[in-house]
């Protein structure tokens, strides 16, 4: 199952709901999950197991007597959930599982080696079932709700010798999940890319179903009231006059300062969705910041189901914007905002891939922060290699191609010109963590050096634009030099050499008419390349107003 938004943007009113657990690792997939969703999940923080697990009866007898234990102690009325995981070694197990809900008991008792050796005694039977119960409690229901999820699979003949995920670290070689090796896949499920483990993960898969029946919830909350009645009529309260307090009131005065939206693009696997996932997490961090990630992609494929289209791969996606509009995925994510904007939140949106969805959404958020994600072409073919997704190339040469198809969207052809910062993606998912984190840190101080029209190409297109017709380069770049361009640096002419060049790197943009006995080589702009000019011309425009604001603000 794949994770989709479901309409969850559209949702003003959304319920907040609380994971009750000791483990950081549940919690981390946890919101993780949830953020695929477009969903956030808080952390009910403890030191200790938030209720007493007795094992003399089932799971859910379990999970109801934790539930009402934690109504019962805890202050805070809400929506929560718990989960349990248990394990079914059918060479151990009988009537009942073994070793059952004592998973975590049994597993720290237990090396690889013994489990082997016991399984090879008896028969090598190595066949295992992982399960994962989740209890939800809403407090307007006297029984809580119930969602599973299972693995079934077999445990490995060798132990476990990978490393654990940095970046989701619930993918380990740690628990069982560094043991057992899912029906119909060819690796244990701790080794997988966390793409490939949602197919067999039974903790997503519970996960999943959770966040989709709260997205119901979120649905009915956001009925008008012509859609429901009251049975009696609520009493009147003075909550809603009280002031809030001078501390409260400093907080949301500080979150309102934060009106910058993120914008990440980048090649395939450079590291886009990482960097949405990694900032997503800071919504648990014990603060009212929203913060949510938006993946372009997923809204595309949510389009596209609407509209019975099937994206199989990234030319079917091409095809499919081409012929509903190449800002279609942008508008949709706009509308998202819209819905459910809000002083103290801020979008993190990954992959966009085309210059008229940039162009829109800086139009409607011109605050934005563009951030570019740089790797080498054999660093993300490494990357694409371990995600094991079926559209995944299986060659260099293909990953190429795919990398060429991705830049005729057109916006990584002008990639480094419209970004505000680009980073490199190189090294250890800790270096790139903290690259990410300097820059949600100093989101309200960053300075763009992007400058575009100290740019040849942009300068080229603005000039191939003003003339309005099929233009040799020699007029294109004898138009260039009529044209003020405002900029921090010097601007010196372009060559007609250079605006062939210039323009040659556009082909989606800049129609080439080859020269004949004659004409001359000459150049037109398509619709597109009409686009792609006025992106310029905003950026130009925004970056100078955020010019003239610095120093206004330096002077007063």
């Amino acid at each position: 199952m794949r994770p989709t938004y479901n309409d969850t943007y559209r949702h003003e009113k959304v319920l907040k709901v609380y994971f009750y657990t000791s483990n950081p690792e549940k919690f981390l997939q946890a919101t993780t999950v949830f953020g695929r969703m477009g969903q956030s999940v808080s952390h009910y923080s403890t030191h200790r197991e938030p209720y007493d697990e007795t094992y003399s009866e089932n799971t859910k007898h379990l999970l109801r007597e934790a539930i009402k234990q934690l109504k019962e102690e805890v202050e805070l009325k809400s929506a929560f959930f718990i989960e349990d995981t248990s394990l079914r070694i059918d060479a151990l197990s009988c009537e009942d599982d073994v070793p059952g809900m004592l998973v975590k008991e049994w597993f720290k008792d237990t090396s690889f080696s013994e489990l082997d050796a016991i399984l090879r005694e008896r028969g090598n039977n190595r066949s295992a079932t992982v399960k994962s119960d989740i209890a939800l409690h809403i407090p307007t229901l006297s029984e809580p709700m119930f969602f599973y999820g299972e693995t079934r699979g077999v445990v490995a003949d060798t132990p476990p010798r990978f490393n654990v995920n940095a970046q989701y670290p619930w993918l380990t070689p740690d628990t069982f999940n560094g043991w057992v090796i899912p029906d119909e896949a060819d690796k244990r499920l701790g080794e997988m890319e966390f793409e490939e483990s949602l197919n067999y993960d039974f903790r997503a898969k519970s996960l999943l179903m959770l966040a989709e029946r709260i997205n119901e919830f979120n649905a009915a909350m956001n009925l008008k009231p012509t859609n429901y009645s009251l049975r009696k009529q609520p009493e009147a309260t003075l909550a809603f006059d009280e002031e809030p307090s001078q501390s409260s009131q400093l907080e949301l005065d500080v979150f309102k300062q934060l009106n910058h939206n993120i914008v990440v693009i980048g090649e395939k696997c450079a590291g886009k969705t990482t960097f949405g996932d990694y900032l997503h997490r800071f919504n648990s961090a014990g603060s009212n910041l929203i913060i949510q990630h938006i993946e372009a992609s997923t809204v595309l494929r949510e389009i596209a189901s609407k509209a019975e289209y099937e994206i199989a791969d990234g030319q079917d996606a091409f095809n499919f914007l081409e012929s509903i509009g190449f800002a279609a995925v942008a508008e949709e994510i706009i509308e998202y905002h819209t819905s459910r904007e809000s002083d103290n939140c801020i979008t993190v949106v990954t992959g966009l891939r085309t210059t008229e969805e940039l162009l829109e959404y800086l139009k409607v958020f011109p605050n934005t922060i563009v951030v570019h994600v740089t790797a080498d072409m054999r660093t993300r073919y490494g990357r694409n290699v371990a995600r094991a997704r079926s559209s995944a190339s299986s060659t260099p040469k293909d990953f190429q191609n795919n990398d060429e198809l991705e830049a005729s969207f057109g916006l990584l052809r002008v990639a480094e010109v419209v970004a505000d910062i680009t980073i490199s993606n190189e090294g250890s998912m800790r270096d790139y963590h903290e690259k990410i984190s300097n820059i949600f840190r100093k989101l309200d101080f960053l300075t763009s050096d992007r400058d575009v029209f100290h740019r040849e190409l942009p300068r080229c297109i603005v000039g191939l634009e003003s003339l309005g017709k099929i233009a040799t380069c020699e007029e294109i770049s004898d138009a260039i030099k009529r044209i003020e361009f405002s900029s921090s640096k010097e601007i010196k002419p372009v060559r007609k050499y250079n605006t062939n060049r210039a323009l040659k790197s556009l082909p989606e943009h800049a129609v080439r008419h080859d020269s004949t006995e004659d004409k001359l080589l000459s150049y037109s702009l398509s619709k597109r390349g009409l686009k792609l000019c006025e992106l310029f011309q905003l950026i130009n425009w925004i970056d100078q107003k955020k010019l003239n604001e610095t120093l206004e603000s330096h002077q007063s």
